[in-house]
């Protein structure tokens, strides 16, 4: 977590000196790829590729885990500003 928190911090300071489109990689499947081709626009790119999105993928073993005391600032700044 720790390493998470680190990364993370980086990440919301960087957004609020100058935002950018932040995804939510947990989000359903079908939401994912909104996101993901909404991005690849604001970018100037063609779209999302196809297939993106690989279930098989995913090892997320707790998905509605709470979220760490130590995390939650950063989360909620994540969750609040992903598109």
């Amino acid at each position: 977590m720790r390493l998470w928190s680190a990364y993370n911090e980086r990440l919301v300071a960087e957004h609020r000196r100058r935002p950018f489109p932040i995804v939510r990689f947990d989000d359903a499947p079908g939401r994912l790829e909104e996101a993901v081709e909404a991005v690849s626009l604001h970018l100037g790119l063609a779209g999302a590729p196809a297939g993106f999105f690989d279930a098989t993928l995913v090892r997320q073993v707790e998905p509605d885990a709470p979220v760490p005391r130590s995390c939650r600032r950063q989360w909620e700044y994540l969750v609040d500003h992903a598109i």
